[in-house]
């Protein structure tokens, strides 16, 4: 079952790092090496799909605690900086970002993000 981790106003252009904490079953934080195959992003336009592909090396090998994470002492196993340049995200949108991630003899887990992208209105050119 998927449900929404976050929700963020980021401004158009600007660089966007999505992290979390994600947990097994029994309680201990999912590693690189519990993964059964790649995770899967989906990017949603207001309800439709965009984009979507494999992303490489977003779960840590363990619980990493920098100036990043300011959620908790415990730290955070899921990283994914979005490449804006690969997908550009457009001021004005809303965006929904889904991370299917295969885990070893416990089927998906699902990171669920919520974009909300601002204009920046001096950058705005005419199309």
């Amino acid at each position: 079952m998927a449900r929404l981790k976050g929700r963020a106003e980021v401004w158009e252009g600007e660089h966007i790092d999505i992290l979390d904490r994600i947990v097994l079953k029994d309680g201990t934080a999912l590693v690189d090496t519990d993964l059964s195959g790649p995770v899967e992003l989906f990017v949603y336009l207001e309800g439709a799909e965009q984009d979507s592909g494999a992303v490489l090396s977003v779960v840590q090998s363990s619980l990493i605690v920098d100036g990043s994470w300011t959620v908790d002492a415990i730290g955070y196993n899921f990283k994914h900086t979005l490449d804006t340049e690969a997908l550009p995200l457009r001021g004005g949108r809303r965006y929904r970002l889904e991370y299917v991630i295969p885990v070893t003899g416990q089927g998906n887990k699902y990171v669920v993000f919520e974009l909300a992208v601002l204009e920046v209105i001096s950058q705005v050119t005419s199309e």
